[in-house]
């Protein structure tokens, strides 16, 4: 999906494009915080009432996606130079030598996403906070100190030999990782609750320590505010 905020008649657009046309920025926003995915931006340096460069870093540190922007400016030389390195610019009106530029951004999103394997996912607390950015930040901080201390629990128990213990841990932490829909750790904790063997449980033990430890560091790297807690 290629969201553009532009004059149409100013846009040429291939008939293979997936497109939404908004006429704000503010709209882009809305469509973007009820959990559209957007694999490219398109937007008029001067839209309105967020101009392009305050829409991108609304989307950036507010929304927390980061999606290849592209904005259309009157010329080069006229761009913003603090945003150089956020953002692709064209010189307007949009034409048939853009097109390549286009398809290379969208081919490139698309094969990021396949390859890149997704640690957690905000969407489930986005959907229940409408999207608030408070209460987001205050469930990773609980995630991240409550799970922290389980796994902390669980290499005691591991050490100790307590399979009871393990299964325990594992059946409270389960629903921690289903909201942040990391489908790996979930179903190591599945197996640690109910089909391991004694001889899996070091293997999948490392592996759940090593999953939440990742997590975190990923999660903190996209929220810095977090490093400060």
């Amino acid at each position: 999906m290629i969201l553009i905020v532009a004059n149409e008649n100013n846009v040429l657009i291939p008939s293979d494009w997936d497109v939404i046309f908004c006429d704000t920025s503010f709209e882009v926003l809305q469509l973007l915080k009820k959990g559209m995915k957007a694999s490219i931006l398109i937007i008029d340096e001067k839209a309105v009432p967020l101009d392009a460069y305050q829409t991108i870093n609304y989307i950036k540190k507010e929304i927390r996606q980061d999606i290849p922007a592209v904005i259309l400016c009157e010329t080069i030389n006229s761009v913003n130079d603090t945003l150089t390195d956020a953002a692709f610019f064209i010189e307007k009106p949009f034409n048939e030598s853009h097109i390549p530029l286009i398809n290379k951004l969208h081919k490139e999103y698309n094969e990021e996403r396949k390859s890149k394997p997704q640690l957690y996912s905000l969407d489930y607390l986005k959907q229940v906070s409408d999207n608030n950015n408070d209460f987001i930040i205050e469930t990773l901080i609980i995630f991240n100190s409550s799970v922290e201390e389980k796994i902390k629990e669980l290499k005691i128990a591991l050490i100790d030999k307590d399979y009871d213990k393990i299964a325990q841990i594992a059946h409270n932490i389960k629903p921690s990782f289903e909201m942040l829909e990391n489908k790996n750790a979930v179903n190591i904790c599945s197996l640690l609750n109910h089909n391991a063997t004694e001889a899996d449980l070091p293997k999948l033990v490392k592996d759940l320590v090593s999953e939440f430890s990742e997590m975190i560091i990923q999660i903190k790297k996209d929220f810095p505010e977090l490093n400060m807690q």
